[in-house]
């Protein structure tokens, strides 16, 4: 063999040999590449085979996959339909906000402007097939519509008392917490927009605020934070006492449909035995006033108040009380405790059972006996028309309505420690029959004077 020969030899093995080598490498590169793509190739996946699945029936599986490069807008429609349902939400929301007016606008403006571009691609849809037939496109959509849902909760949320507690935190406040989640959700609006702008190659332009609209955002969050820390400041005394009140009025609400609806008694049954006390924990102190009579239970005063009903209006009762406990945390409220449910010892099926409403003792009786006997400064007259704002302000966002809201139905008590006078909210009745066991004929004449015009319509 000549030296030429062997030269060749040598050459040959060492290209197969390197040759070996940059097939391991490039398996070891595809492997890595693989690992970190699987996570988005499973996503491409199940997208396509969305489009696979509505476009497809039983056959040749090769026709799916044809499919996906024919499908139409069909795909998007139930998507669509969200969109316009979330812009309607938001719209109402915005329609009827107590708080955050502010906030809900800059947010309504942008879903309105996004949902107005979106009826226009249903309308063009012809036009913008080549659009819909795009899977990447697909879960562009997709995210869009995820962000004006994250949208229509978070204005649902703010836009009543009962939903802003979830943003007040004891620490740092609602600057921290419902700030962060408005940036948040603009940001992600406008990432979200901007892709499909993309993905439209400028057909369609779902709008971007423009470039000043960034300081109107902050100057609308701020003051809203502002006016609401203001109201909480007003109506409970900080934000920590506010947070505490907060809490519980989604429940009260809650508990308060269902009663009216007669849904779920499920419920109720779970939480009804709280509201039934044991005659046994109290002493009467010999002490009455009109139909109330006074108690002590651990040194606490209470006011009892004995009415005859049947066993349906006992039930009904019972339920109410369970909601009207659980407004313990108002200031202004007066406090419920439970009932006392005397045993019937009568076997007729409709006979009477008698039962004792148990409520905070009022030591000045009710704002009727005390403006007679006490003479109202201005400084207190004011006092106790916020005291009682505060607490109707209260009910409304737990929506419950008191219906007889007069002087008779204030009572007033006096602090142990500051020794300051507070009117509180009581005399419920919110069913009719509690209203016709404790309420009668002379006390429905003057009810009339307290009613506004609408009511005596309907009445």
């Amino acid at each position: 063999m000549t030296l030429k020969g062997m030269t060749n030899d040598i050459e040959g093995m060492t290209n197969e040999i390197t040759l070996k080598k940059w097939q391991i490498t490039l398996k070891k590169m595809t492997n890595g590449i693989e690992g970190m793509t699987n996570e988005i190739t499973l996503k491409k996946l199940q997208i396509t085979l969305t489009f696979i699945n509505a476009n497809t029936a039983a056959g040749d599986p090769m026709e799916g996959i044809e499919a996906t490069k024919r499908t139409d807008f069909t795909i998007f429609l139930p998507l669509i339909k969200n969109v316009e349902k979330y812009a309607d939400k938001v719209g109402e929301c915005y329609e009827n906000a107590e708080y955050n007016r502010r906030v809900c606008s800059v947010l309504l403006k942008r879903v309105n402007s996004a949902a107005g571009e979106v009826k226009t691609l249903r309308q063009l849809k012809n036009d913008h097939s080549w659009f819909f037939e795009n899977s990447e496109n697909y879960s562009i959509f997709q995210g869009f519509v995820t962000v004006i849902e994250k949208i229509q909760t978070f204005v649902i949320d703010v836009s009543q008392l009962q939903g802003v507690g979830k943003y007040f935190n004891e620490y740092r406040g609602p600057e921290f917490s419902m700030h962060r989640k408005f940036s948040t959700l603009i940001g992600e609006f406008e990432r979200s927009t901007k892709a499909l702008n993309k993905a439209l190659k400028g057909q369609l332009y779902f709008g971007s605020p423009k470039t000043d609209q960034n300081n109107k955002d902050e100057e609308a969050i701020n003051l809203d934070i502002r006016d609401m820390k203001n109201y909480i400041r007003i109506i409970a005394g900080g934000i920590a006492d506010g947070q505490k009140i907060l809490e519980g009025v989604g429940t009260i609400a809650t508990l308060n449909k269902t009663f009216q609806r007669k849904e779920n008694i499920v419920l109720f049954d779970e939480v009804l035995d709280d509201a039934v006390l044991n005659i046994q924990h109290f002493q009467y102190t010999g002490f009455k006033y009109n139909k109330v009579f006074k108690y002590m239970r651990y040194d606490v005063e209470v006011a009892f108040k004995e009415i005859d009903v049947d066993k349906e209006t006992q039930d009904n009762i019972k339920k109410e009380v369970t909601i009207l406990k659980k407004l313990k945390g108002a200031e202004n409220i007066i406090v419920f405790h439970g009932v006392i449910i005397e045993p019937n010892k009568q076997t007729e099926p409709n006979s009477k059972i008698k039962i004792s409403l148990v409520t905070e003792w009022a030591t000045e009786s009710s704002l009727r006996d005390f403006y007679q006997d006490k003479r109202l400064d201005w400084s207190l007259q004011i006092k106790f028309a916020l005291d009682i704002s505060r607490g109707l302000t209260y009910l409304k966002s737990a929506e419950i309505l008191h219906h007889d809201i007069r002087s008779q139905n204030i009572f007033i008590t006096k602090g142990n420690l500051q020794q300051q006078y507070t009117a509180k909210i009581g005399n419920f009745g919110l069913s009719r029959g509690l209203r016709d066991a404790t309420t009668n004929i002379r006390e429905g004449v003057d009810n009339v004077r307290y009613m506004a015009p609408e009511k005596l319509k309907n009445n």
